[in-house]
């Protein structure tokens, strides 16, 4: 059974790997990514006021987009208006009169109520215009009781005047001057320079595998002698954990594995290749922030990636890392 491997190197002091932990979190744009790293910070100190906060604000970032636009407010619905006793007027139920009796409550006519809506309708018109943004004009259209029509304008078409076809001149003929061949002496054949391929580093062969690491550039290049063979952007250590520089050269590999450290935990990371102590090469399912260091001193490549140099480079395969 294989035990599990700690990623990086020894890491420094509590309060510098939290303090670590919530800049990446303010630095990411991804708010699950930024809960990960808040969430790491507070598994170190619970107590830990500015990750509390940090966790709070970002909660609150992800039920705001989450939540939409609220929607606008219903028009009331008009009174209902019976027809039993004749039509277009409305009839309320009678009370009792001083004597005891009954007495009918007037009728409403129907017109006086369609009169009262209609200043309610327009002024719910002219708002929802103005919320949704329509033109000026469209809103005042809506705030007019009575449209007035507008004459529309009839494009004329105008004449098209026809071109003209010009004279084109005809050309003047030259006379063409003879040639007169001349004796010219054969050219002296002057031997060309071959351009030698660039120079390599000495634990570097013409035909041999080999991975370059630039963390200035945050690349990883797969060499096949002079010839590069792949390309890929990957993320190395932050400079609390940075990736070490140097020659080496891998001594294992492992298809699935997993990796641990200070506030973390990995499992089955894929596609890993150890090249020096606990420093690898492997695949990254936990982040997508690739071109930038995110690690704790291991190099980061995308899973598709990471498989492809895993199945192309064996052991002993020579790894170069320079700033």
């Amino acid at each position: 059974m294989r035990t599990v491997m700690s990623e990086g190197v020894a890491p420094p002091a509590r309060g510098e790997e939290i303090e670590a932990l919530l800049q990446r979190a303010a630095a990411t744009a991804d708010p699950q990514e930024a809960l990960a790293f808040l969430a790491q910070a507070l598994t170190l100190d619970s107590r830990n006021e500015r990750a509390r906060e940090a966790l709070r604000r970002r909660r609150r970032e992800i039920s705001d987009r989450a939540a939409g636009v609220s929607a606008m407010p219903a028009l009331a619905a008009p009174p209902e208006i019976s027809g039993a006793h004749g039509k277009g007027a409305a009839e309320v139920s009678p009370q009792p009169g001083p004597d005891g009796g009954s007495t009918p409550r007037k009728r409403i006519p129907a017109a006086w109520l369609l009169i009262g809506l209609v200043p309610l309708i327009l002024a719910y018109s002219v708002l929802f215009a103005l919320v949704a943004g329509v033109p000026a004009r469209v809103a005042a259209f809506l705030a007019t009781d009575t449209p007035t029509p507008t004459a529309t304008h009839t494009a004329t078409p105008t004449c098209t005047p026809t071109r003209t076809p010009t004279s084109t001149p005809t050309p003047t003929h030259t006379p063409t001057p003879t040639m007169t061949p001349t004796n010219t002496p054969a050219p002296t054949l002057t031997p060309t320079r071959t351009v030698s391929p660039t120079s390599i580093p000495e634990d570097k062969s013409e035909s041999g595998k080999w991975i370059e690491v630039d963390l200035s550039e945050q690349r990883l290049h797969a060499h096949e002698g002079q010839s590069t063979v792949l390309t890929a952007v990957v993320s190395t250590g932050i400079s609390v954990y940075p990736t070490r520089t140097g020659r080496f050269r891998i001594y294992a590999k492992y298809q699935s594995t997993p990796m641990s450290g200070p506030g973390y935990y990995l499992p089955g990371v894929p596609w890993t290749m150890f090249y020096s102590g606990n420093y690898a090469i492997h695949g990254t399912y936990w982040h997508n922030n690739f071109g930038r260091p995110m690690s704790h001193g291991c190099v980061n490549m995308k899973t598709s990636e990471a498989k492809w140099l895993f199945q192309w480079a064996p052991k002993g395969t020579l790894v170069v890392i320079h700033k």
